[in-house]
């Protein structure tokens, strides 16, 4: 393991190397363009899910790192008796923000929010919006978009793909207009090894979808039907319709200045504005989230590397992206410049690695989630009989005797109803549970490229020393702990009392398991006296 880190390292230094070799070789390129605080002094922002967990860190990013940008309207669905003023309020008076209110107090008074919704015809704006937003805005983000697998074919579409069309016809009657970035996934072509920065191929086109899901509510049962045929190869709608988005685009680059993101599996992120930040339980949080606190120990399958990007890092790279099609700037020859925000194999970890360093160095109590069942372990078990014994036993009947004792501690069964959940939200993610390979040359060009003046606020060469050495990975990985579980879970680390109870539990388990193993042994001398 040591020797292949040490591998892994050295392919991380040359990349690092790579990118200071290119901005030393155009130093004098790089210095007389402006740069991105330059680029958008001045120039207004419109921006579809500004509210999310991207969508957050972009704002405060380009408000730090621009300080006379002009306004950024964000997008938001109106909620029946909230003050948009009120709602605002709430979405930027999180700790994300505390470093900008700091360093730039009256930074915070450029983000507007215009009613409206992703899911409604010209995205629900009103007249006076549209025009107001077509006069003044010059980079448009389209980050907004719903990331549930599971989500209906038509309710993927009206998300994911016709709020892109509609976007692209808002962009379209804006004058002044420079970038439109639209934010997709890394996983849209999955079917691609290795997956590369262009746009390929999709059995539907974005019409005949659109086509499909603007059918009649009559018609609703014969789609759901067929949905599986409408999806082909695309593992679930998600995907599919993000491809189909991309193909929208593609389309659009013929008249608009477009240029497509591709971000990974985004997590916390690594250093800026804070280092630690993450909002929502998505994808791998939940996988942590289950496993720190106890709920699941034993996966199905082989231990799987991810391509894991910290939310920071993917912003500096979109925001570098707008930054180059605004300057004219072409990545490659292709009919659209397509970035892959990936970090690469050599970055990323092993899920079973990082759990057990983890152990290794007992941040099961240094960093102890509230709330934990019992202590957390973590094995991956490809034979499907033995996954099947451990699952029943360490899972299934686990989660029952725990669900038949809370009544009588006043509480709610509820253990076997989260396995279910995890289940199927593990089941979901089976389709990216493998290794990919990614090209990232248009990333690099544009890490290349960076003014001088931007490596404050905008450089991210310092992840490629984040696996160095293991104190290094230690670290980020206690960051990571900690901000899942102030940030996301919102609970207290009370490390002191919660690492208490965790080996008061660890001592409960012992008793538990003898008690089960009396039990087996009870029932099998049972049935060898009937014989």
């Amino acid at each position: 393991m040591e020797q292949l880190n040490a591998i892994k390292r050295e392919r991380l230094h040359a990349v690092r190397d790579d990118i200071v070799a290119r901005r030393d070789l155009h130093w004098e390129e790089r210095a007389s363009r402006p740069s991105v605080a330059e680029w958008y002094a001045g120039r207004s922002v419109f921006m579809t899910g500004g509210s999310g967990f991207m969508g957050r860190v972009l704002i405060e990013l380009l408000l730090r790192s621009c300080p006379d940008i002009g306004h950024i309207y964000i997008l938001l669905r109106p909620k029946k008796g909230v003050d948009p003023a009120d709602r605002l309020a709430v979405l930027l008076g999180v700790p994300l923000f505390d470093r900008l209110r700091a360093e730039q107090p009256h930074a915070l008074s450029k983000v507007k929010t215009v009613a409206g919704d992703i899911e409604a015809p010209g995205l629900g704006l009103s007249d006076a919006d549209r025009v107001h937003l077509c006069s003044e805005v010059s980079v448009v983000f389209h980050v907004a978009a719903s990331v549930r697998f599971d989500d209906p074919f038509r309710k993927a579409v009206a998300t994911n793909l016709r709020s892109t069309k509609e976007v692209v016809q808002l962009a379209g009657d804006m004058p002044k207009l420079k970038a439109l970035v639209h934010v997709s996934t890394a996983y849209t072509f999955i079917n691609q090894d290795p997956i590369d920065e262009r746009v390929y191929a999709t059995d539907m086109s974005w019409r005949e979808a659109l086509r499909f899901a603007e059918l009649p509510d009559s018609d609703k049962d014969a789609i759901d039907l067929i949905e599986a045929k409408l999806r082909g190869w695309q593992p679930n709608t998600y995907t599919l319709t993000k491809s189909l988005a991309e193909r929208l685009m593609e389309e659009a680059s013929e008249r608009l200045p477009v240029i497509i993101t591709r971000p990974s599996i985004v997590t916390t992120s690594f250093s800026d504005p804070l280092p630690g930040w993450i909002d929502n339980l998505n994808g791998q949080t939940s996988f942590l989230v289950a496993n720190m606190k106890g709920l699941l120990r034993f996966v199905y399958g082989y231990e799987n590397t991810f391509d894991s990007v910290p939310v920071d890092v993917a912003a500096k790279a979109i925001v570098l992206a707008s930054w180059s099609k605004g300057l004219g700037i072409k990545l490659s020859d292709r009919q659209v410049d397509v970035v892959n925000v990936t970090v690469g194999n050599d970055f990323a970890y092993r899920t079973d690695e990082q759990f057990h360093t983890g152990l290794k160095h007992r941040l099961q109590y240094e960093i102890p989630y509230p709330g934990a069942i019992r202590a957390p372990r973590l094995r991956y078990e490809a034979c499907p009989i033995l996954y099947a014994v451990l699952h029943i036993y360490h899972h299934l009947l686990f989660g029952l005797v725990l669900d038949l004792l809370a009544p009588a501690f006043g509480q709610k069964p509820r253990v076997l109803n989260l396995y279910r959940k995890a289940q199927m939200g593990f089941n979901a993610t089976t389709p990216f549970r493998r290794k990919f390979s990614f090209k990232m040359e248009n990333q690099r060009k544009l890490q290349g490229m960076t003014h001088p003046a931007d490596l404050k606020n905008l450089d991210y060469l310092n992840i490629y020393n984040a696996r160095d050495n293991e104190q290094e990975i230690l670290k980020n990985m206690k960051f990571h702990l900690r901000g899942v579980l102030r940030y996301a879970l919102k609970e207290d680390d009370d490390v002191e009392k919660t690492a208490a109870r965790l080996k008061r539990i660890e001592w409960l388990m012992i008793a538990y398991h003898s008690f089960m193993a009396l039990i087996f042994l009870g029932i099998t001398a049972y049935f060898c006296n009937l014989l």
